[in-house]
């Protein structure tokens, strides 16, 4: 007999994922920049049931007067991509699914995602979060964060997030100039010449 349970009819790609980039916006005593193996061994973090989900897209438009052959760009900003969601993680045995197995059975699994969210938000890590019909969105640091746990739900925790994409810069962030690298023009002395 197959299993019936609250969440036995749920597919992988109906379900709202949070994955951690293993990438942290924070700094160490020396001024270099903190970064972890991605902890993509944990697997994603998994809503059992998503109550509602979605994506805003703003930007700013100048109200300066505009020329008509100005470049639009220059007058038009798009700002970052702001994601909400909110549904339930629970204590369910869910290691039935093979999708789902090692991400933990019973009262521990609860607690695990708990303290991997509290972690995420805490330690700035960015993270990819996936959505039902819609393509993944990657860079996202998460800003709201609301864990809560009702009569309804006894079994699980009612969770609310708000995540904001974020541009990343390319390259690398140096606390002092490589020395290897050094200005040309100090090695050449400069003779200057003389106009009367």
């Amino acid at each position: 007999m197959a299993y019936e349970g609250p969440f036995s009819n749920r597919i992988k790609d109906n379900t709202v994922q949070i994955i951690e980039m293993g990438i942290h916006f924070s700094v160490d005593s020396d001024g270099n920049t903190v970064t972890t193996t991605p902890q993509g061994s944990e697997g994603p973090i998994i809503l059992d049931a998503t109550e509602e989900y979605g994506k805003n897209y703003s930007a700013q438009v100048t109200t300066h007067p505009v020329s008509d052959k100005t470049d639009r760009a220059d007058h038009y900003q798009v700002d970052p991509v702001t994601l909400q969601f909110s549904g339930v993680i629970s204590n369910d045995s869910i290691n039935i699914y093979e999708w789902a197995e090692g991400l933990g059975v019973g009262t521990s699994r609860c607690q695990a995602y708990v303290q991997r969210l509290e972690k995420i938000f805490k330690e700035k890590i960015l993270v990819v979060i996936r959505m039902p019909d819609t393509p993944s969105t990657e860079n996202c640091m998460i800003t709201s964060l609301s864990i809560t746990r009702d009569v309804q739900w006894s079994n699980g925790f009612r969770v609310s997030i708000t995540a904001q994409q974020i541009m990343l810069a390319s390259g690398a962030i140096t606390t002092a100039p490589n020395p290897i690298k050094q200005d040309a023009v100090a090695k050449t002395p400069n003779s200057g010449s003389n106009t009367s």
